[in-house]
């Protein structure tokens, strides 16, 4: 019985493996399409194509980290800029859920809401102030890389390079190290 234990696990690891290549392969040739270059990611097409990309990427993040043992925890300041500590796995399923879920809370910043508002370079694109009983509270969707693109969902921000590509290259280093992205992120 001990054996098949293992020989299901063993087949399970595979399968896990092989969905994860298959995933990777997928975001690669839509990367390479350009669809999220910088001079394109305000196009209505672009929006759907990363909500796409995280979709794939939260996938083989939860196959790598729950099935295969290998969870991608970077903590660097580009991955909690409000305060929240998070790893860059949990990052991606959160910018999934608050890509596709219409009614997210994370979306939620002081009396409004912030959906996929984007900063090209170092910039802001966005500041919302409102009063409450403490003072005045002030949200400002601010990238402060001039190298990268950032998207916001609330206060949640999420990089192209610093985040979608570092978990897209940490995967394939693991999982198909042959393949390379394309240079529709940069």
């Amino acid at each position: 019985m001990q054996e098949r234990n293992e020989a299901d696990a063993d087949a399970s690891r595979v399968q896990a493996k092989c969905a994860i290549e298959r995933m990777l392969g997928d975001i690669d040739a839509l990367v390479s399409t350009n669809v999220i270059a910088p001079d394109k990611i305000n196009q209505p097409i672009a929006r759907a194509a990363i909500a796409y990309i995280l979709i794939l990427l939260n996938d083989c993040l939860w196959l790598s980290a729950n099935v295969l043992d290998y969870r991608i925890d970077d903590r660097g300041d580009h991955v909690h800029p409000t305060g929240k500590e998070r790893d860059l796995t949990a990052l991606i399923a959160e910018a999934r859920n608050a890509s596709c879920h219409v009614g997210s809370p994370l979306k939620n910043v002081l009396s409004g809401a912030v959906d996929f508002i984007v900063v090209v370079g170092q910039d802001v694109a966005v500041t919302m102030t409102t009063k409450t009983d403490d003072g005045l509270k002030t949200f400002a969707a601010i990238n402060p890389y001039p190298d990268d693109t950032a998207i916001f969902w609330g206060e949640l921000r999420l990089l192209i390079v610093e985040n979608l590509k570092l978990a897209f290259d940490r995967l394939i280093a693991k999982y198909s190290p042959k393949m390379r992205l394309h240079s529709g992120i940069s």
